[in-house]
């Protein structure tokens, strides 16, 4: 944070939250990725791709056009899922 010569306490809280909020998309979507079909485990054993980084790239195929409107409008949903709750609308 010192790198980014913020000074206003209002600025960085609005930075942290927008961050914030952007990591927990991304890993919430990754892990519904994930949970329809597994990252491949590598040879010494972790997975090829983080959960974070699995769901990033679902919200830059969104962004970007790759992916159709009813997929994009599952890949919003997922802000209204709970832990009972499925992401397969």
């Amino acid at each position: 944070m010192e790198d980014t010569h913020m000074v206003d306490a209002d600025k960085i809280e609005r930075l942290l939250f927008v961050l914030v909020i952007g990591f927990c998309w991304a890993y919430r979507t990754g892990d519904i990725k994930a949970q329809e079909a597994p990252i491949e485990i590598k040879a010494h054993g972790r997975k090829a791709r983080s959960l974070f980084r699995e769901g990033l790239n679902w919200i830059r195929r969104a962004i970007f056009g790759d992916m159709g409107l009813k997929e994009f409008r599952r890949l919003l949903s997922c802000f209204t899922c709970s832990q009972s709750m499925t992401c397969n609308a």
